[in-house]
């Protein structure tokens, strides 16, 4: 009952990401970037870098939860199995929450789901220490 539904609202839009390879995608090889309507991209956002990840990957908020705000999917095979896992992880808990359920999914598959790389080596004090 948060805010008239949010947090289902937050899971309908992971798993709307699979419809974008069935209804849209022109190929299933093609790479997908999620980015929240609130996430500014800078022209230097390094896109082509983008296209070395081989996983799919998010951010991460702090010890409990991860973030949706900007998320890479490589094709369309693994974004389904991210899907599918979603869906596990939404039975068999009560958590109605996507920041807990990435960060479950990272923590309980990490042949899977990556964080972006975040380490900027001008910046050294910026560096993002999580794993």
């Amino acid at each position: 009952s948060f805010r008239g539904g949010f947090w289902r609202y937050t899971f309908e839009r992971l798993i709307a990401i699979n419809l974008v390879y069935t209804n849209r995608a022109n190929n299933s090889n093609c790479s997908l970037l999620h980015v929240e309507s609130d996430v500014l991209l800078l022209p230097n956002f390094p896109f082509s870098r983008l296209k070395n990840l081989s996983h799919i990957h998010w951010l991460p908020v702090n010890s409990d939860k991860d973030a949706a705000s900007l998320m890479y999917f490589p094709n369309a095979r693994l974004t389904g199995d991210f899907v599918n896992d979603l869906h596990n992880y939404l039975e068999t808990t009560n958590e109605v929450n996507d920041m807990r359920a990435l960060r479950f999914l990272r923590l309980n598959f990490p042949s899977k789901y990556r964080l972006l790389p975040t380490f900027n080596s001008n910046f050294p004090k910026l560096c993002n220490l999580i794993s």
